[in-house]
């Protein structure tokens, strides 16, 4: 634990440097050794950030806000931890998880000193390296098989204050690596050195992986879409996250009609 803690001050340090444009080549560390290969990784040149991701890209819409209420409810509900670990999650895919997990991530760096890493854990059909705008490249199935260190891993993106973790290479087995005890000691060596941990999983139903990730986390949240999502498949999707704190549900494509009494659980949301 003791090096992976080192390795991630080693990359917080290098992403306080200032970046070097797109033209140059990457700035040496201070020290003499020449920097490696892993280092590099958190130099990528970020891409461009997907339109859709509005606390970024147009913070002064309706949209935004529906998602900066998001995060505010996040910080009422978690705002005594000291580093918080929200798990984003699905009933079922296609529901919007990734890109509220972007949107929640963007606006809790709006924040004051908020310093966010977002990991994407859906490992199977990961979005958030196109979503954020970073290479897909070496992520947590490298990382989680050990095959490479964490600073190869953590990845600057064009948001400001703003990590990201990607999923890596399609992983043979992701049940099976996401519960692995380099998982657990990764988040906890994470908590010490950002002030929020976004976890985008795989969606509850079809798969075990939520369930695993859940108890890393400090609260889940529940994406539901709008018109899509039968009642029974969210009834179901909680039941299945028995023992996790669940934070709400996120009505994601909703218009304000809808939400009254949805599901049968009442008036919120974000859409």
């Amino acid at each position: 634990m003791s090096l992976l803690r080192e390795a991630l001050k080693r990359a917080a340090l290098e992403r306080q440097k200032p970046r070097p444009m797109a033209t140059a080549a990457p700035r040496k560390p201070a020290s003499a050794e020449p920097p490696t290969t892993a280092l590099k990784g958190i130099y990528s040149t970020a891409r461009t950030v997907d339109p859709l991701v509005v606390c970024h890209t147009a913070p002064l819409t309706g949209e935004a806000q529906q998602y900066a209420n998001l995060r505010t409810h996040v910080l009422l509900a978690l705002g005594a931890e000291k580093s918080r670990v929200v798990l984003v999650t699905s009933a079922v895919p296609d529901e919007g998880k990734s890109l509220t997990a972007a949107n929640l991530a963007a606006c809790l760096a709006g924040s004051v000193e908020g310093r966010v890493v977002i990991i994407d854990a859906d490992l199977r059909t990961p979005r958030l390296h196109e979503l954020l705008g970073v290479p897909r490249g070496r992520g947590l199935s490298e990382y989680l098989r050990g095959e490479a260190p964490i600073e190869a891993v953590l990845h600057s993106s064009p948001i400001e204050q703003v990590v990201v973790l990607p999923a890596g290479d399609r992983a043979a087995a992701p049940s099976h690596l996401l519960t692995s005890p380099r998982l657990r000691e990764l988040i906890a060596a994470l908590r010490e050195q950002f002030d929020d941990i976004i976890i985008d999983s795989a969606p509850v139903l079809p798969l075990a992986d939520a369930r695993a990730l859940a108890t890393l986390a400090d609260g889940v949240l529940l994406v539901l879409r709008a018109g899509r999502t039968r009642r029974a498949q969210a009834e179901d999707a909680i039941q299945r996250l028995h023992g996790a704190r669940l934070l709400g549900l996120v009505f994601n494509r909703a218009r304000r009609a809808e939400l009254q009494g949805y599901y049968g659980y009442g008036s919120g949301g974000a859409s």
